[in-house]
């Protein structure tokens, strides 16, 4: 359940380009065309299109200290290029430690279901196989998360990585994925990923207005934009960091 403070609960609709904005509780506005509307002022949000496509989300939060868990992924560092743009950017980060080679899928989702319970984990950030389960635990608690180059189909991708545990593990974490909720979702992806080559899934699954493709970009997130993407979601998520939100 998303308990931060509403500021403005607004959206905007994309097929008459109309601003709509609820003032109050159980206000419901409708834009000037009809096909959207936004209810709820500043107790909850509420909004409603044919398309989730037909609007853009304006909804404003008050700042608040917000536990990140980073995520990071097969054979990488947990002080890897997430990490350092949300350390930049004087976040509070959580971002343990995994040899994914060691457990099994279900283990290791154990123990990050663990972790955002024990750490009151409030957003999520996943680079590659890590983007899997914090996708996944995303879905589960209903977290914002912030996927890098998301490796969703491991049993595809990990067997190439050399990956030698039983890809069938990953099946009943991946029918999971559904749930998903894309307005909780930001992704930020790689045009030339040499490693992932499941991101028309990624797409169909994840886009939204926040979806990002860097044309140049490859798997290493050192490639990708992050630190001004990060910026950018700290402050669409209302997340106070040390230095402030965002960088102009």
């Amino acid at each position: 359940m998303d308990t931060r403070r509403i500021l403005r609960n607004r959206l905007q609709c994309r097929l008459c380009g109309d601003i709509i904005e609820s003032r109050s509780t159980h206000e419901l506005v409708h834009c000037k065309c009809g096909s959207c509307f936004v209810d709820g002022g500043r107790s909850y949000v509420r909004y409603g299109a044919k398309s989730r496509d037909d609007i853009v989300l304006l909804t404003e939060y008050e700042e608040t200290p917000v536990r990140i868990l980073n995520i990071h992924g097969y054979g990488g560092s947990a002080e890897n290029a997430a990490w350092g743009a949300l350390h930049s950017l004087g976040c509070d980060i959580v971002s343990p430690v995994i040899d994914y080679d060691a457990q099994t899928p279900a283990e290791t989702y154990s123990k990050l279901r663990r972790t955002v319970k024990s750490e009151k984990i409030g957003l999520l950030t996943g680079t590659s196989l890590g983007g899997f389960y914090a996708a996944i635990l995303a879905a589960e608690f209903h977290l914002p998360v912030i996927l890098v180059n998301p490796c969703l189909c491991p049993f595809l991708t990990l067997p190439r990585l050399g990956y030698h545990g039983d890809i069938r593990a990953f099946f009943p974490l991946f029918a999971k994925l559904p749930q998903l909720d894309r307005d909780t979702v930001s992704c930020i992806i790689g045009g030339r990923d040499e490693v992932v080559d499941t991101h028309d899934l990624t797409r169909n699954l994840l886009e939204n207005e926040r979806f990002r493709v860097i044309p140049e970009g490859k798997h290493s997130g050192a490639t990708l934009p992050l630190l001004h993407y990060f910026s950018e979601l700290m402050r669409y998520y209302g997340v106070k960091t040390d230095k402030g939100i965002g960088i102009s």
